[in-house]
């Protein structure tokens, strides 16, 4: 997977109860993918879970970009999940399905669904650090951070 990912165009915004109309880059973040063949309420009613995920990422200059991409018929009833989730980190919903029209390059397997894409949107890690079966997947997600970091200093 080392092609690059792209995404041009605008998304949803849900955050702290609100959506609002954003253009997305995927530069310099860990991107979580949530296509539409997974339970997107199970995925909302998880998104929790990357809450340690995301302090860390945000105090190493990283963002962490969750994007939803249901069909278009559960557009409504994914947008409506996530306010009342009412979480305080932005999630994004991909309400045209353009992400994957532009990456079709990615696999269908979730194990492929969320990547490190340096500061040109090329994966240089590729794994759920937080839904990994492997506990190791974590601590090399913060390994290839720190090492990014440590070899590119103005990238933070």
């Amino acid at each position: 997977m080392g092609t690059e990912i792209q995404y041009s165009g605008d998304a949803l915004c849900v955050v702290n109860n609100h959506v609002k109309d954003t253009t997305l880059r995927l530069v310099n973040c860990m991107v979580i993918y949530i296509d539409s063949t997974q339970c997107h309420k199970c995925r909302i009613d998880n998104l929790g879970d990357y809450n340690s995920l995301q302090g860390y990422c945000r105090g190493k200059g990283v963002d962490v970009v969750i994007i939803f991409s249901p069909s278009g018929n559960n557009v409504s009833d994914v947008l409506e999940e996530l306010l009342e989730a009412k979480y305080i980190f932005p999630v994004y919903v991909d309400q045209y399905g353009v992400f994957a029209e532009m990456n079709p390059h990615i696999p269908p397997s979730l194990n492929f669904h969320a990547f490190l894409l340096n500061e040109e949107g090329f994966p240089i890690f590729v794994g759920d650090p937080i839904y990994s079966k492997s506990d190791k997947t974590l601590d090399l997600f913060k390994r290839v951070v720190d090492k990014r970091l440590t070899a590119n200093p103005s990238v933070k």
